[in-house]
């Protein structure tokens, strides 16, 4: 179960929770805030399509080919083949086109 993230919280912490100790993660995370101006939107944008931690190093690393513009224009544009792609690596959280920052925690 992830822990929702609340907006009140310090930009750290916000990271640390979207990486989820995954070292790869956290460096897309401070690349995409720091080299992006839409970045907290992007983060967002990943929060609702249930992408964190290790998703997200599977979504740069192997399907994106490492390239962090890639991986956030197809966030940006929710692409499907994203998702999908995640999901066939990862199976301890399901990555979703949309909704998952409004689903309960049991959900998630």
């Amino acid at each position: 179960m992830r822990q929702k993230l609340d907006w009140e919280q310090e930009t750290e912490e916000v990271i640390s929770l979207m990486a989820e100790g995954d070292a790869t993660a956290l460096h897309v995370l401070t690349e995409i805030l720091t080299k992006n101006q839409q970045g907290p939107m992007v983060i967002l944008d990943m929060d609702d399509m249930n992408i964190r931690g290790k998703q997200i190093s599977v979504g740069v690393k192997d399907v994106c080919k490492g390239d962090i513009k890639a991986f956030v224009q197809m966030v940006y544009h929710r692409r499907p083949w994203l998702v999908d792609e995640i999901n066939k690596e990862v199976h301890d959280h399901r990555a979703v086109e949309k909704g998952a920052s409004d689903a309960s925690e049991a959900e998630r």
